[in-house]
């Protein structure tokens, strides 16, 4: 494997779907896409890996690079294997494989290497009130292997800034600013890089790797750095990430001043003992009791019936009970939970609303607005048709009610203005969700009134038109699954075929009823 000269981007050792992207020769191709400031469009198909009852969550690519942020966004972990032929890249090698261990979200990706195979595994635990992800890379060859695991400035959804990076204690890993990653034992040998040097992993490759890590310091946010091991024949190497939430948008982390810790190279906090947390096969097995809950489907392919059993583990993974990521998430997965038996999970969401419209005046959060509280009441009513929770509805309608004049209010200060599609969509929804909570929970004159204004906000709908005359066919399309345009409307035909014949196929994706 050879590396170019450091100014060209393409020399980097990129993740996945950076490496294609930058590729003119790869379907995926995205030309203009600037750098930094990459984002990840075309191989969106990574897997979440973390505990119940958390917001935090890590992603794992499909080549077992490593992002501790919630979200994807961040600095990541990756793995290079140097064998007695050469170093192996998992990002480029034609040779790798990824399963998840008894469909639980505990990622086991292998890579070819002479004699056998290298295989790397990520998942996540609880410590002492931490959160934590777990990477262990195993020997299954027949000869000693080489492991380098290295800080890169991207993640799985887009590249990220690190600036500096420092080996406290010799131990424990420093990006900017706060613990990364705490290390089994000193490192053999150590590198690090800074933009304007080129990628670190260029000193790996060419075997210049040094017996210490110098701290780096990068303004421009492209330092890198690399750890490695020698891993004997059938044994492993264990290192342990702090979750973390999410980055700053565009991946980049807030820069500080840099602490006593960075610049004497020493760290004082205490680390987990890495030795004695759980296995990946002891995590597997814990999540195949939360399996046993809700629905059982016995399907004749075991294929099918492991991804069934993944992907309700990543629903459990990606529905934290607490925060509302973005509205459709909330709706999404809060149905696919629903009907798959775990209602518990989302009555217990359901049960914060009160809490977070006292907090921030928005079931969603303030940052979702009027889309945050529509996403919230669709997927109460939803679960209220599904399971005729009386309790429940009684106990929020007070919250609902209040939901529902806010709304109205909103809508009817920008009548003459008219509301955008999607703030419009999302209004009809939360009306019409709003009307049903309501008379469940014996409030039946709000809940006439709140239906009364859902038929003026999908009349108003009904009658928007884009410029050429047509209906919005976003308004079609998007309204079905929220019950704003019946599934026999006739307008979802025409709107779909318009979007294809514009710009080639689309796909579309619809809730089951």
């Amino acid at each position: 494997m050879t590396i170019g000269s450091p100014g060209d981007a393409t020399d980097w050792v990129w993740p996945l779907w950076l490496d294609r992207q930058l590729d003119s020769a790869s379907p995926a191709w995205s030309p203009g896409q600037p750098l930094p400031g990459a984002t990840n469009v075309t191989a969106r198909n990574w897997t979440a890996i973390g505990n119940l009852d958390s917001r935090l969550e890590a992603t794992v690519d499909p080549r077992g690079l490593v992002t501790p942020f919630t979200e994807g966004r961040g600095w990541s972990l990756d793995w290079w294997v140097g064998a007695d032929d050469r170093w192996h890249l998992p990002s480029r090698e034609p040779a790798v494989r990824q399963r998840l261990l008894q469909a639980a979200p505990v990622v086991e990706t292998a890579m070819r290497v002479p004699g056998g195979d290298a295989v790397h595994r990520a998942y996540a635990v609880r410590d002492a009130g931490r959160e934590l992800v777990v990477v262990e890379v195993e020997n299954r060859s027949a000869a000693p292997l080489a492991l380098a695991l290295a800080i890169r400035p991207c993640g799985t959804r887009a590249l990220a800034a690190v600036r500096r990076i420092a080996l406290a204690d010799e131990t424990i890993v420093v990006v900017d600013g706060r613990v990364a990653m705490w290390l089994p034992r000193r490192p053999n040998r150590a590198a690090g890089s800074v933009g304007g040097r080129g990628d670190v992993a260029r000193l790996v490759l060419d075997g210049d790797a040094g017996d210490a890590l110098e701290p780096l310091d990068d303004p421009d946010g492209l330092a890198s750095a690399a750890f490695v091991w020698p891993v004997p024949h059938r044994t492993s190497l264990r290192v342990v990430l702090p979750l973390a939430p999410p980055a700053p948008k565009g991946g980049r982390i807030r820069r500080r001043k840099a602490g006593p810790t960075e610049r004497s190279a020493t760290f004082t906090g205490s680390a987990p003992t890495i030795g004695e947390l759980p296995g990946a096969d002891q995590v597997a097995n814990g999540w195949r009791v939360h399996r046993r809950r809700g629905l059982q489907l016995a399907l004749p392919d075991d294929r099918l019936a492991d991804a069934f059993d993944a992907t309700r583990g990543q629903l459990l993974v990606g529905f934290d009970r607490v925060d509302v990521r973005t509205p459709r998430d909330t709706v999404w997965l809060a149905g696919a939970l629903d009907r798959s038996g775990l209602a518990a999970e989302v009555r217990i969401w359901a049960a914060s609303l009160p809490e977070r419209w006292r907090s921030s005046g928005h079931l969603g959060g303030s940052d979702h607005g009027i889309a945050g509280d529509g996403a919230a009441l669709h997927a109460l009513a939803d679960h209220w048709r599904l399971h005729r929770d009386r309790g429940l509805a009684v106990e929020l309608a007070p919250t609902v009610g209040a939901v529902a004049e806010a709304i109205g209010r909103a809508s009817g200060r920008r009548r003459g203005l008219g509301l955008p599609i999607d703030e419009l969509l999302w209004s009809t929804a939360a009306m019409a969700a709003a009307a049903e909570v309501l008379v469940a929970g014996d409030e039946a004159q709000a809940g006439a009134d709140a239906g009364r204004l859902a038929g003026v906000l999908r009349a108003r709908l009904d009658h928007r038109r884009n410029p050429d005359g047509t209906r919005p066919a976003l308004a079609a399309i998007a309204g079905w699954p929220l019950r704003v345009v019946s599934p026999d409307d006739d307008r979802l035909a025409p709107a779909v075929d318009r979007l294809r014949g514009s710009d080639g196929d689309v796909g579309v994706v619809v809730a089951p009823d």
